[in-house]
């Protein structure tokens, strides 16, 4: 029993090691194609989906040496003891990789957004009529609109620039909106796990569950929505109710003992 204990130890202890290995490498890396590939969203994509398969290939590493090391035990407490050790690494290891992804993300973003604002004065002090050449007032900067000429009353087109339509029709909007929630995130994770954990569910133990969910949405609605014109808290609200949507059929399908 004490080796098959200090094995796992010893291997927990690796896997750890590993991930902060790969964690130092992969942060410069991501601030590199950020500063050099902001308006190419692919390469740091690739770079976040190969970096999210090395940290679930070490996950995957403590699920199947777990089988190895639970077929030597026969000590019920000890097995849990081990089989907790192992989660809280796997855990942590996940909880890692969701942080650096979500921040790298919503680094892109920010610096996209510094782009966009440059567009977006550049549109509002040199936009002209196509019709006359007279100067026209742009009230919309974030996406195509029509506007009428105070003087010929031609209607000019006026679309955004490439980071202002990336800014606000890519990614980036999401990245500010799970950046903002990222602290609540592993709360709600901690309540998705609280609630999984218990057989018998009490009314107090769903509103609870929703709550959480309600309040990350709530969280992540307002950063999604911090650049966005005319995004306002009722705004908010109704984006977080509406991704509670599908909590419903699971509510449907969950009986409560009380």
């Amino acid at each position: 029993m004490s080796g098959s204990r200090a094995r796992w130890s010893a291997f927990l202890q690796k896997v750890s090691q590993r991930a902060d290995e790969i964690l130092a490498e992969a942060e410069p890396g991501f601030d590199e194609l950020i500063s050099m590939e902001v308006l190419d969203p692919v390469p740091l994509s690739s770079a976040l989906t190969e970096f999210h398969a090395r940290m679930l290939g070490l996950e995957k590493k403590i699920d199947d040496s777990w089988e190895k090391i639970d077929a030597e035990l026969d000590e019920p407490a000890a097995r849990d003891e081990l089989y907790a050790a192992g989660q809280k690494v796997k855990k942590s290891i996940a909880r890692r990789s969701k942080v650096l992804q979500v921040q790298k993300q919503a680094k892109a973003a920010h610096a996209i957004w510094e782009l966009a604002k440059t567009e977006m004065a550049k549109v509002k002090a040199s936009t002209r009529c196509s019709q006359c050449g007279a100067p026209i007032g742009v009230t919309v900067f974030h996406e195509a609109s029509n506007v009428t000429c105070g003087h010929c009353k031609a209607v000019s087109v006026v679309r955004p620039g490439m980071a202002t339509l990336m800014f606000f029709q890519g990614v980036c909007l999401h990245a500010l909106g799970e950046e903002a929630a990222l602290e609540e995130s592993a709360r709600l994770d901690e309540a998705v796990e609280r609630y999984q954990g218990k057989r018998s569910k009490r009314k107090a133990d769903v509103d609870a569950w929703v709550a959480a969910h309600r309040k990350y949405w709530l969280v992540y609605a307002r950063g999604y929505g911090t650049h966005v014109p005319g995004f306002d808290e009722e705004k908010a609200k109704a984006m977080a109710e509406a991704k509670l949507g599908w909590l419903k059929l699971e509510l449907e399908s969950t009986r409560t003992v009380d």
